[in-house]
């Protein structure tokens, strides 16, 4: 979905919320962001090399334990994940995200890696949020 639509459905502009993809290779623990995913950690798309450690850098201390266990899990399970929390880009200013995967599969069946997206939410009440990311990605 791009922004002129996430902001027609949910009236959620595009300077208060972005919405990227991820891809992460749980075999090799590889990640790839889009452009989106890494300028909400605060890089410039195409100057950072995501993987586990640096995504967990960024989530907030109060947050780590939690999404440390979903992807924990994620690799152990190869099943769907979401998690909702927080993350500190590199200018220090800390965004809610919203985090959903699924699993990727080969044509045998195989499950390659996790597909997802990731949803810069904004600031408001948690009911506020969690209809906007509803709305957003029809759930």
């Amino acid at each position: 979905m791009n922004t002129t639509n996430l902001r027609a459905e949910t009236g959620i502009d595009d300077r208060s919320a972005e919405m990227g993809w991820f891809w992460f290779n749980i075999d090799d623990d590889r990640w790839l962001w889009s452009a989106q995913v890494e300028r909400m950690h605060g890089y410039q798309p195409g100057t950072t090399a995501p993987s586990t450690p640096l995504l967990l850098s960024h989530v907030h201390l109060d947050d780590y334990r939690q999404v440390a266990a979903t992807l924990h899990d994620a690799r152990r399970t190869r099943r769907p994940f979401s998690s909702q929390h927080r993350i500190v880009d590199t200018a220090h200013h800390v965004h809610d995200v919203v985090m959903v995967a699924a699993p990727c599969h080969d044509t045998d069946g195989t499950i390659l890696g996790m597909h997802g997206l990731c949803l810069d939410a904004p600031a408001g009440s948690a009911d506020d949020r969690r209809q906007r990311v509803r709305a957003a990605t029809r759930c």
